[in-house]
């Protein structure tokens, strides 16, 4: 036990029994005392600024090659909380959130192959005899499974693409029918839609009444809705917004 008096000027002074206590304690607990405290004020501080965050009501998943700006995105998703219809239920504080997913492809011109008379692979020439080719765009594998694994997670649902990547959903799907087709998404197939499953956000309403807003995508990108998840809630609201988000742009006659 240390001593428990202190001496100021010569003169002994004794100390009470908690600052006894006390003195010893941070003597020999002084290092776990502070570590301690430490990740509490972190633990506090973290706890604090989950209860306080913004909660999106809605989220949009986006991929493709376009790389937002923290300026573009809040402008992006304050279209999205706009348009958000009625029976969303949305008030003051509704909000639609956008998550992105950047991935760039890369453009690989590559010869077109044909069958000679043997079955035999060759490369297709035109008339002058020089060889033909198509030009293939490749992109991370990595990163688009990622986007596939975000995606069943049930995140979000209605999703903004890069029309490239929806295709590669397409190929890959294997007849399953990832998206919800839009005779029953939006009760009747716009005749403007490229398939059964995806429009042009360029032909939307929302796009050209906004169009200094959505103009940073590419004009090939399309808007589809996921099929629902088993796990899935509120699945019914987020038709809704893809009902409000795809509407077609119709010009005044």
């Amino acid at each position: 036990m240390r001593e428990d008096k202190e001496y100021t000027e010569g003169i002994a002074v004794k100390k009470g029994k908690f600052l006894t206590w006390l003195d010893n304690y941070w003597y020999h607990y002084k290092w776990v005392t502070l570590v301690t405290v430490f990740f509490l004020a972190v633990f506090l501080i973290c706890g604090i600024q989950m209860c306080t965050a913004e909660h999106d009501d809605l989220k949009v998943i986006y991929a493709g090659e376009t790389q937002l700006s923290a300026e573009q995105q809040i402008e992006i998703e304050n279209v999205l909380t706009e348009y958000l219809p009625e029976e969303f239920g949305k008030d003051e504080s509704t909000r639609a959130g956008l998550s992105t997913n950047t991935i760039l492809s890369n453009k690989t011109p590559k010869p077109v192959k044909v069958e000679d008379e043997n079955g035999k692979l060759v490369n297709l020439v035109d008339e002058n005899g020089e060889v033909v080719y198509i030009t293939e765009r490749t992109f991370n594998a990595d990163d688009f499974n990622d986007l596939i694994s975000q995606m069943q997670t049930g995140i979000g649902s209605v999703i903004l693409m890069d029309r490239f990547l929806y295709e590669e959903f397409q190929k890959v799907s294997d007849g399953f029918e990832r998206f919800m087709p839009l005779k029953s998404a939006l009760g009747s197939k716009p005749e403007c839609a490229i398939d059964d499953y995806a429009v042009l956000l360029s032909d939307t309403k929302m796009y050209k009444e906004n169009y200094a807003v959505f103009n940073c995508f590419s004009e090939e990108t399309v808007i589809v809705l996921h099929n629902k998840l088993v796990h899935q809630k509120n699945y019914d609201k987020e038709e809704m917004a893809f009902k409000a988000y795809a509407a077609i742009y119709e010009e005044e006659k």
